[in-house]
């Protein structure tokens, strides 16, 4: 879908810079036929005025292309620079602010909210190398990308944290999607030398509720997300979940596995 808007805006672009050339020299040979009829007719002979218009449609389709080429370079700069802030250089999903921006466009009381870590990511990059920690990234995004749905707002939310909005999404729904990332996810190894990696994901969910702002819903996916790591990794928890999750026993074992 990038890749079409960016061939669109390219196409436009061009389009602008001929159609403006085209403006340009017409005004600067209409301009110069004006002046002689006006000023000089009496003056000059006809092969003259041919003359000068030549040198006006030149120079005035020269200019108009030279000005309209610098003011696409400048819509392409900006296009670029706006790519930057909305899509993850690694990972190539939206970014935290990009989310913000399309899921406020979201009937947040309908929808829900899927906060997802990367389970021991610090013990994988202190092991293996930031290099490989990037590559882990990468593929636990393109793997989340392909199982969202049409319409889910997926983002890289910092660090090693994802995040997933679901439009009119029910609690209910919502976990089963929450559950077909999860395995997806299991499914994925990682090559390095002679040994693949296998990669698990904790997710926190969370159901909007009437009247409830973006920040709030993210601030109970975030809690469902702690109690996931903490009691056990590799699993989706929602609120429904925390009086069947013993919170003392999940510091005990998060203490017990102190790396995340």
């Amino acid at each position: 879908m990038n890749d079409r808007l960016d061939l669109k805006i390219r196409m436009r672009s061009q389009i602008d810079v001929l159609v403006w050339t085209l403006i340009i020299t017409d005004a600067a040979v209409i301009g110069t036929v004006g002046y002689y009829r006006l000023f000089v007719s009496q003056m000059l002979y006809e092969p003259i005025l041919h003359h000068a218009i030549s040198i006006a449609a030149i120079l005035g389709g020269g200019l108009g292309y030279f000005g309209c080429w610098q003011i696409m370079l400048g819509q392409n700069h900006q296009h670029e620079l706006r790519q930057m802030t909305e899509t993850d250089s690694l990972t190539g999903v939206h970014t935290r602010a990009r989310f913000f921006m399309d899921a406020c466009a979201v009937d947040i009381s309908r929808s829900s909210v899927l906060m997802i870590d990367v389970d021991r990511f610090k013990s994988i990059n202190d092991t293996y190398g930031h290099q490989f920690g990037d590559e882990v990234l990468a593929q636990t995004a393109k793997r989340l990308q392909s199982v969202c749905r049409t319409g889910d707002i997926l983002a890289r939310y910092g660090g090693e944290e994802f995040i997933v909005c679901l439009p009119v999404t029910s609690l209910k729904t919502a976990k089963r999607c929450a559950e077909r990332l999860r395995l997806a996810v299991g499914a994925l190894d990682v090559p390095i030398e002679n040994r693949r990696i296998p990669l698990t994901i904790s997710i926190g969910l969370a159901s909007g509720e009437i009247g409830e702002k973006i920040d709030g819903l993210i601030a109970r996916a975030d809690k469902a997300l702690l109690l996931a790591k903490s009691s056990g990794r590799n699993r989706v928890v929602t609120e429904e979940d925390f009086a069947s999750i013993d919170p003392e026993e999940s510091v005990r074992s998060m203490r017990r596995t102190s790396r995340f």
